[in-house]
C-alpha cells in the first residue's frame, strides 16, 4: 500500500503527514476487511493528530474508528466514538462532520 510506503519515508517527527498516512492506511485496511489492522492504523492516526494539534485529522480518524466499530456491531463503542467527534467539533462544523451525526442517529 502506498500509505505504508509513505510512512517509511516520512520523518518520525512529521506528525501531521504521518497522521494522514495512517488514516489512509486505516481506510485501506477497512475496505479490505482487515479490521484489526484498520483499528490499529486509525488509532495511530488519532494519536499523531492529537500530537500535531490537527483537529480535522483527529476528527476524520475518529469517524473512521466509529464506522469500524459500528460495522463490527460494537454499537456502544461506536456511539462513544461519535460523541467524541461531536465534542471536538463544538461550534466548529467542518463539512466532513456529517457522518458523525448521521451514524450516531442510526445507532440510537
Amino acid at each position: 500500500m502506498k500509505a505504508r510506503r509513505a510512512l517509511e519515508y516520512l520523518h518520525p517527527n512529521n506528525f501531521l503527514c504521518r497522521s494522514a498516512a495512517n488514516r489512509a492506511l486505516g481506510f485501506a485496511h477497512y475496505w479490505l476487511g482487515e479490521w484489526d489492522n484498520a483499528d490499529q492504523a486509525y488509532t495511530e492516526a488519532l494519536s499523531l493528530a492529537h500530537t500535531a494539534g490537527d483537529i480535522p485529522n483527529a476528527i476524520m480518524a475518529l469517524i473512521g474508528l466509529g464506522q469500524l466499530h459500528q460495522d463490527q456491531f460494537k454499537l456502544s463503542l461506536a456511539a462513544e466514538t461519535y460523541q467524541q467527534v461531536l465534542l471536538m467539533i463544538g461550534d466548529y462544523t467542518p463539512p466532513y462532520s456529517g457522518p458523525a451525526y448521521l451514524n450516531l442517529a442510526l445507532i440510537f
